[in-house]
């Protein structure tokens, strides 16, 4: 610096960038008492009633759509000059993150909490950093999480300090990059961000010449210093590359786990928020128109173009074009005439059958067009019918035939399942590319095909979640599942003649078995009586943090299709009182009953729509 520019002694430094800065012979003390100051007064804020803590611990922070709005430009204001307030004040850092999340839309709420931590300001402006003169150069990190905490997407909070003797050098609060699902596994990765901060400050110290073995960060999950031992739950780590990474450090010896024994945790063991008390005692230590598609302009080619999905192609024969349509809540007339206009139905149903059944339906039919008997149905939109006296088969073995021949798989060795239990799918970034348009073709015509085959459901559910970029490895997934067709082309759904008229359902859940996001996946069935007459698979909307969470939100699907199921039901004059759901999870059953629990379900509210249903008698779980 002398070569490049003149210097001079101007004295002892005593403010730098908005940090006073007092030099005694004991040690430095650092704070930012001024600026604090000028930030209350900026803000109309220096008179206001001084607070105990920065944030309220009864008070989750949450988009709050239906609050009102305020500046924008005020908040955002407010919260940059309390980030740069961080700079001395480590005590302020969690709270002001938590309400820099919402600076894209701030309502009132968010202005609330943020104008608490200045009122908490006001009254400790005197707060600031300390660092004795003859402190050692021992380096030991802290680490410490949340679980759950942020109410808006379930995400853990992250917080770290790092102390060079007894001086505190560094610290940072984060919200984590994934979703924990324990919270030994938010634990986890909060010592791995520790892990990364620790090993950048003993590469510096090293190149100030001092160096450093084993550098100890403390953790107060024995839990989570154990979990690198566990194989299984160490390669769930590939959405927090930074906790495997620090399982790595441990193992080659650069730093040392610790669990320490506190007399006085500040948290209990479900990671909850400690009160003003003992906040304080550590301060001084240290955030989807359901509008009739008939009335829409354009042909009517556009408008069955609307309503349904076709998959076929140019050079396909007429009797080759399938149709995926979509569930329709009741008799849809428009789409029968432009179905039966495009020769879409062979076989009509025995006239007199209908008449004594759907009636209205039928008389509506007369009136628009006129009807022919053709015999008994043998074929209807890919399905093929046998009756017989003792019920009806449906499968659909012909379309499968074509598929298989359609793809060149029709010689391919059959397999067992139509999904490998040991092949998890992710989005393979570093994969191979395929042919989309094929990819998307092969998907289109599975989901089809689970008209008359719910054993593929599950499958083909997982695969579809990957045909905006298929790689090599989603496309040998989707040619097993007709690998899998190959060997079973005769299975379809049978539906007794006698059967009664029972209603039940089944559900069930995996846990956090998408590696993408983490979510789980439901499925759900319903029979009447002996006959399987609905199925579904699907993700769920939020991520489970337990395995009866993820269960209770399956059974609120299947909530959801028996209650429509028992109300078309109805509308044919038959009763049905209460309505079974089988669950396998007697703490599925049992968790409406925990109020704190059901609160949870703002992210998956067929869930709580579910247990409302339950109370009102209209269903019953049973295990």
């Amino acid at each position: 610096m002398r070569r490049e520019f003149e210097m001079s002694m101007m004295g002892e430094l005593t403010f730098f960038l908005g940090l006073q800065i007092k030099q005694s012979k004991d040690g430095i003390f650092i704070n930012q008492s001024k600026y604090t100051r000028e930030l209350l007064k900026r803000f109309g804020l220096e008179n206001a009633k001084p607070r105990g803590t920065p944030i309220s611990p009864s008070v989750n922070l949450i988009k709050d759509e239906n609050g009102k709005d305020v500046d924008s430009k005020l908040f955002r204001g407010m919260i940059g000059s309390l980030l740069y307030l961080t700079a001395s004040r480590p005590d302020i850092m969690f709270s002001v993150c938590i309400c820099a999340r919402f600076q894209a839309c701030p309502k009132e709420s968010h202005l609330s909490a943020v104008k608490r931590i200045f009122k908490y300001l006001s009254g400790t402006l005197n707060l600031g950093l300390w660092y004795p003169r003859n402190s050692s150069i021992d380096l030991v990190g802290f680490s410490d999480s949340d679980y759950a905490g942020c109410l808006v997407d379930r995400k853990s909070t992250s917080g770290t300090c790092q102390f060079l003797g007894d001086a505190l050098v560094s610290w940072h609060s984060k919200k984590q990059t994934s979703v924990a699902l324990s919270t030994a596994e938010a634990e986890y990765v909060a010592a791995g961000s520790c892990c990364a901060q620790v090993l950048w400050m003993r590469q510096t110290l090293q190149d100030f010449g001092v160096s450093l073995a084993l550098i100890p960060i403390m953790c107060d999950s024995s839990s989570a210093i154990d979990i690198r031992r566990v194989s299984d739950i160490v390669l769930r780590f590939e959405l927090a590359p930074e906790a495997s990474w620090y399982s790595e450090r441990l193992e080659t010896g650069h730093i040392k786990k610790y669990c320490p024994q506190l007399k006085n945790k500040t948290a209990n063991s479900n990671s909850r928020d400690f009160k003003e008390k003992k906040f304080k005692s550590r301060k001084a230590l240290l955030t989807w128109d359901d509008s009739d598609e008939s009335d829409k302009e354009g042909s009517e080619d556009e408008d069955v173009a609307q309503l349904c999905f076709m998959a076929n192609d140019d050079d396909l024969k007429h009797n080759d074009i399938w149709l995926w349509h979509r569930r329709l809540g009741h008799v849809h007339m428009d789409l029968i005439k432009k179905l039966l206009s495009k020769d879409l139905v062979r076989g009509l149903p025995n006239l007199r059958f209908i008449k004594d059944k759907i009636c209205d339906a039928c008389q509506y039919g007369k009136q628009e067009f006129e009807m022919s008997m053709m015999g008994e149905l043998t074929f209807f939109l890919g399905l093929q019918i046998k009756q017989s006296k003792d019920g009806i088969f449906i499968n659909q073995s012909k379309y499968t035939r074509e598929l298989l021949k359609r793809f060149g798989l029709e010689n391919a060795k059959p397999r067992g399942t139509p999904i490998s239990p040991s092949v998890n799918l992710i989005k393979d970034e570093n994969g191979k590319d395929v042919d989309s348009k094929l990819f998307r073709g092969m998907i289109g015509s599975l989901l089809y095909l689970t008209a008359s085959r719910p054993d593929i459901m599950f499958s083909v559910c997982i695969c579809a979640r990957f045909q905006a970029c298929p790689k090599e490895s989603h496309l040998s997934a989707v040619k097993r599942i007709f690998k899998y067709l190959s060997g079973t082309l005769n299975l379809g759904l049978w539906y007794p003649r006698n059967s009664s008229i029972d209603l039940v359902g089944f559900s069930d859940s995996d846990y956090a078995g998408c590696l993408v996001d983490r979510k789980s996946t439901s499925g759900t069935c319903q029979f009447l009586g002996d006959a399987l007459v609905s199925w579904h698979s699907k993700k769920q909307t939020s991520v489970a943090l337990s395995t009866a969470e993820a269960e209770y939100v399956a059974a609120g699907s299947c909530c959801a299709q028996v209650l429509w199921m028992r109300q078309t039901l109805q509308d044919f004059g038959v009763s049905l009182a209460l309505i079974p759901i089988m669950c396998d999870s007697s703490s599925a059953i049992d968790i409406r009953r925990v109020s704190d629990i059901v609160l949870r379900f703002e992210l998956a509210p067929e869930a709580s729509w579910y247990s409302e249903r339950l109370e009102f008698g209209m269903l019953k779980g049973l295990e």
